[in-house]
């Protein structure tokens, strides 16, 4: 894999040291100004942990929630079409992600964090498709994330299936002759 600079600058660099934090996550401040020569996803990516990932971090090891020996592998923000946004860390994170593997897999079985060296996609689970989420996972050398905010998919999806039945039954009666024209010219008077 290719190795990923979020900058070139040396202050940036500095400025992302300072707030790196043994166990895998990046402390960032809501007070921090956040560099603006990152490039790529960089800049996204920190303003993530800014807002979400980080003062859920700190929140946790303040009440004893994580311990000391905590590891970030995988973080997620879940927002609801309506009520409180959920952050998820580690084996919280739930979704389905499309990898390509060169060992056999079942499907449900686990993904190695090897296997993420192949990331193409993320999506939530069925029953949380009307949320938006971002969410990231560590593939052992850094990090990729996945992020969609449309709100209301599984809405969308049983409003087509039933547009789609609808559409069935027209053709079915339509091909019956059940729709002929002396009834098109009373529906024409409606």
């Amino acid at each position: 894999m290719k190795e990923y600079k979020p900058t070139n600058s040396s202050k940036t660099t500095d400025w992302l040291e300072e707030r790196q934090r043994p166990g895998n996550w990046i402390d960032v401040a809501e007070s921090d100004e956040i560099p603006s020569d990152l490039v790529g996803w960089s800049g996204t990516f920190l303003h993530m942990f800014q807002i979400a990932f980080a003062p859920e971090i700190r929140r946790r090891l303040a009440t004893g929630q994580l311990d000391e020996n905590f590891f970030l592998s995988a973080a997620q923000l879940i927002q609801p079409e309506e009520g409180e946004s959920t952050v998820r860390l580690n084996a919280e994170v739930r979704g389905k992600a499309l990898v390509r593997v060169n060992r056999p897999v079942h499907q449900g079985g686990h993904v190695l964090v090897s296997d993420l060296q192949n990331f193409e996609n993320f999506d939530l689970e069925v029953d949380e498709l009307d949320a938006g989420h971002f969410t990231l996972l560590w593939n052992g050398q850094g990090w990729i994330g996945s992020f969609d905010f449309r709100a209301g998919r599984a809405k969308s999806a049983g409003l087509l299936g039933l547009a789609n039945q609808f559409l069935d039954v027209a053709k079915s009666l339509g091909g019956q002759g059940a729709y002929s024209a002396k009834r098109r010219q009373s529906l024409q008077r409606v």
